[in-house]
């Protein structure tokens, strides 16, 4: 604890937040860190006056409790999305009277199908090894499939003849699952594909689902995989190998059962889903902003590039 007429504890706990690097190099141990009370205890600081801690404190914590508060807002967007979810699949958009099927409650008017009755084919990707060889063909791998959508940020290549790529080409709406996974939450993960990379492929740890288009919109099948029916169907039928991970098959996806409303109505679920995740996708890079802000402010004031004469007074020296 140090003396309150000198040290302002709030602002001493940002300054540790900024000068984290000071501490973990004074810091010992292999398995765990620690930093023992006199190491500390002979750290310098730059101490402003008493009532400048106090503003820059102020400052920081604003900018902070603003990250905050827009990370709440996400949490809640997100919640909103999930029981949008649960009504879109459960009662449609039409106001019909529901009935109990397999999957639960759904709308009198839509039928409940297997998944692979009404795929063009289901396949395997290339097993070939791919590297960081950017002058390859692109493939997707597990890493790649991310909370139903493709994430392009980590991709490896591969070199493959003209013939045996154009076979693992993937076209605008196929379906990529994930097959095997240490963890069984993610085994059976669906993202569509919407065209980026272009020209890709994807790898044998996926399996490619191209739907019959004249029943399903791809874009309603891969939202319907992220319901609890349908992860039921994916990852908890999944099986333990002898490895510790849980694999799925062609054949885990064929008994799929999903449920099948006009495609009028699908393209209206699919789109209202779309919605949420634009509002979300705007919430995330406004969170990001404040958190780059609150950095940014972090590092002006610790630094004294920035002083602070009174709370919300930012001055330069």
């Amino acid at each position: 604890m140090c003396n309150p007429e000198v040290v302002y504890n709030e602002w001493l706990a940002f300054w540790i937040k900024h000068h984290k690097n000071i501490l973990e190099e004074r810091s010992y141990g292999v398995t765990f860190k620690e930093l023992s009370k006199s190491n500390f205890k002979s750290i310098e600081l730059n101490l402003p006056p008493l009532a400048e801690q106090r503003a820059i404190a102020a400052a920081l914590r604003a900018a902070q409790a603003a990250v905050q508060a827009r990370r709440r807002t996400i949490e809640l967007e997100r919640e909103r999305k999930a029981a949008l979810m649960q009504a879109l699949f459960t009662r449609g958009t039409r106001g019909e009277p529901t009935k109990l099927t397999e999957i639960g409650e759904v709308p009198q008017g839509w039928e409940v199908v297997q998944l692979g009755s009404h795929c063009e084919f289901l396949q395997y990707g290339t097993s070939k090894f791919c590297d960081t060889d950017a002058t390859g063909i692109p493939v997707l791998r597990i890493p790649n499939v991310i909370a139903g959508r493709v994430d392009i940020s980590d991709l490896k290549y591969v070199k493959l003849p003209k013939k045996e790529a154009d076979g693992l080409r993937l076209a605008v709406g196929d379906l990529i699952f994930v097959r095997t996974n240490g963890n069984r939450e993610y085994t059976g993960r669906c993202a569509m594909f919407r065209g980026e990379p272009s020209e890709a492929l994807f790898a044998s740890y996926l399996i490619r689902a191209r739907v019959k288009t004249e029943f399903f919109i791809p874009e309603f099948v891969q939202r319907y995989t992220m319901t609890a029916p349908g992860r039921s169907f994916l990852s908890g039928r999944s099986s333990n190998a002898a490895d510790g991970k849980y694999n799925i098959n062609t054949q885990t996806i064929r008994g799929v059962m999903i449920p099948l409303p006009p495609l009028a109505e699908q393209r209206e679920i699919a789109e209202a889903l779309r919605a949420c995740d634009a509002v979300i996708a705007a919430l995330e890079q406004e969170a990001a902003l404040h958190e780059e802000l609150f950095r940014a402010l972090l590092e002006e004031l610790m630094t004294g590039r920035v002083r602070v004469v009174s709370p919300g007074a930012l001055v330069e020296p």
